[in-house]
This record gives C-alpha cells, sequence and structure tokens, in this order.
C-alpha cells in the first residue's frame, strides 16, 4: 500500500486580519492546488 500527503498551508501573519474561517478556506484551497499538481506536496497559499 502506497500512502501519499498533499497539503495547503497559509499563515497567520498577514498584512490584514483575516477571520479564521478566511484562513481556512485559503488553506483548503491550496490543499486542492497541492491535490492537482500531482499529489504527495506542499502548497503555501
Amino acid at each position: 500500500m502506497k500512502i501519499t500527503v498533499s497539503m495547503g498551508v497559509t499563515h497567520t501573519y498577514l498584512p490584514s486580519r483575516l477571520e479564521l474561517q478566511q484562513l481556512i478556506n485559503t488553506a483548503d484551497q491550496a490543499l486542492y492546488r497541492a491535490k492537482d499538481s500531482g499529489r504527495n506536496c506542499v502548497v503555501l497559499a
């Protein structure tokens, strides 16, 4: 069995103060970009 990991990462020190849900949405979008890039990678939002 082969296991891969894809991650979407965002940071909290952005210039504007984002709401928690906005940070989660940003990380989620990055996760799907990672999956679309062939999986088994990390994408920084």
